[in-house]
């Protein structure tokens, strides 16, 4: 028995650290934590150079195929038209049906004394609707001409001022008989602005779906493969390259933009930790793309129904929340408000099916969602 505790207070002595012990043992783990230390500042500039160098690549790809959608609509508008082999008046014959109507307020604008004074002949129309005297601004959704006729008036205003030329003319022989006439290219020529517009739509178009590719699979590699379908659909996706003036031309990028907002809205308002002050910036974004979509093409209207039709679809089988389909609600009815006031109080856009349901569900999820779900509860008990 002697023997058996001696044994086991030797194991206790030599189980036990001595002081010394303990001071290696702790400057053994002081050097491993200063070397953790100067690790981790490497690894934190290292994630930041990636994504810095990631954030970059994206934006040029996203401009390199806005440059390469721009290249390719207007090729093939050239190569079907031959644009820049016609006279003055057989490019405005080009527009049909309601592009030449489109195109002719665009006209007014550049060609009256004053801008002032080309604003004030579009919104008192006297031809349109002969005898009657109408608004066009609010029976058509004509920003589009407003906006490009000022850049374009800015735009020979500066160039004069500097002397610069802005086009390049030339006599095209049209053999056979046929009169020779005189063709002139450049920004300079109002056709060809108004075009170079349109392109740039275009290519804003193919900049933003690529983008949104890239939030939705979170990989450049979806960005590629949404830019890859639209070129493969091109003919089904767009006809800007067949008929530029058309509304939708210059509607397509900001509705592709109004899609993004709202799919950044369902991605944070998940997270459930956002303040007041994002919230307001949410239903600005919303709100914003929303009013642009509607002033630039009649249409967009029955494309946000849709839209709302389908947050209505989810808020029912509870894939997003009561916030998540008020936000976007309420950021979609300020910018039909936006709208109504920009387009002079359109009877189309106030009596219209995306109006109607806005109220309508804003209205049920207010105040019958929560008497529904106490009557469900009570139901289940």
């Amino acid at each position: 028995m002697a023997t058996k505790q001696i044994n086991s207070n030797e194991k206790r002595k030599h189980s036990t650290p001595t002081p010394i012990q303990r001071k290696e043992k702790l400057q053994k783990t002081s050097k491993s934590d200063s070397t953790v230390k100067e690790v981790l500042p490497n690894v934190t500039t290292n994630e930041k150079k990636n994504g810095i160098f990631y954030s970059v690549s994206i934006v040029l790809l996203a401009f390199g195929f806005a440059c390469l959608h721009v290249y390719h609509v207007a090729t093939m508008f050239e190569n079907d038209r031959h644009f820049s082999h016609l006279s003055m008046l057989e490019r405005e014959m080009t527009f049909r049906s309601e592009m030449g109507l489109y195109y002719s307020y665009y006209k007014t604008l550049i060609e009256a004394s004053t801008f002032s004074e080309g604003f004030h002949q579009i919104t008192n129309d006297n031809l349109t609707e002969y005898p009657s005297v109408i608004n066009t601004l609010q029976r058509f959704n004509l920003y589009q001409e407003v906006v490009i006729g000022s850049l374009y008036r800015a735009f020979m205003a500066v160039m004069d001022r500097l002397g610069w030329a802005t086009k390049q003319c030339w006599q095209v022989e049209r053999g056979q008989g046929f009169a020779p006439v005189t063709s002139c290219e450049g920004l300079g020529d109002p056709v060809y602005f108004y075009l170079e517009i349109v392109w740039l739509c275009a290519g804003f178009t193919m900049a933003l779906i690529f983008l949104y590719g890239v939030f939705l699979s979170g990989s450049i590699g979806g960005g590629i493969l949404s830019v890859v379908c639209f070129f493969y659909n091109h003919g089904e996706c767009t006809r800007v390259q067949w008929t530029p003036p058309l509304r939708e031309s210059f509607a397509y990028p900001f509705c592709v933009l109004q899609m993004i907002c709202v799919s950044v809205c369902f991605a944070e308002t998940i997270k459930m930790d956002n303040g007041n002050l994002y919230i307001y910036l949410q239903l600005l974004t919303i709100s914003g793309s929303t009013w642009l979509c509607l002033i630039m093409w009649q249409f967009s209207q029955f494309m946000l129904a849709t839209q709302t039709l389908a947050l209505a679809a989810m808020f029912i089988i509870g894939a997003i929340n009561k916030r998540t389909l008020l936000v976007i609600l309420f950021g979609q009815a300020l910018g039909i408000l936006q709208a109504t006031i920009s387009l002079f109080g359109n009877e189309l856009l106030l009596t219209s099916v995306l109006t109607c349901l806005i109220v309508t569900i804003v209205v049920v999820a207010i105040m019958l969602e929560p008497p529904l779900t106490h009557l469900t509860l009570c139901h289940g008990h």
